[in-house]
């Protein structure tokens, strides 16, 4: 089986639409910075995976993921547009 890789996204991409979401499915959606969907789960909740998706989900938009204690794919480690997505989500 061939392994896809992916570039890094460019420093300077802006995604239109970020969709977060975990095992059970979509977490939060951000268009133009501004959440728009944002699902809760239970507090003791814990994910065994995270995955950020730009501007779709499929695979060539996957962005970074995340499971319970590494980090699986990073294509966004130098992307300007990260600030404002911390904050859109209140990190």
């Amino acid at each position: 089986m061939n392994k896809r890789t992916y570039p890094n996204f460019p420093p300077d991409y802006v995604p239109n639409v970020v969709e977060i979401h975990d095992h059970l499915g979509l977490l939060v959606k951000i268009e133009a910075m501004q959440i728009v969907v944002e699902n809760s789960r239970p507090a003791e909740y814990e994910p065994k995976l995270i995955c950020w998706f730009f501007d779709g989900v499929d695979s060539i938009n996957l962005a970074y993921v995340h499971s319970e204690h590494k980090v699986l794919i990073n294509r966004i480690s130098e992307l300007h547009a990260l600030n404002n997505l911390n904050q859109a989500l209140g990190l």
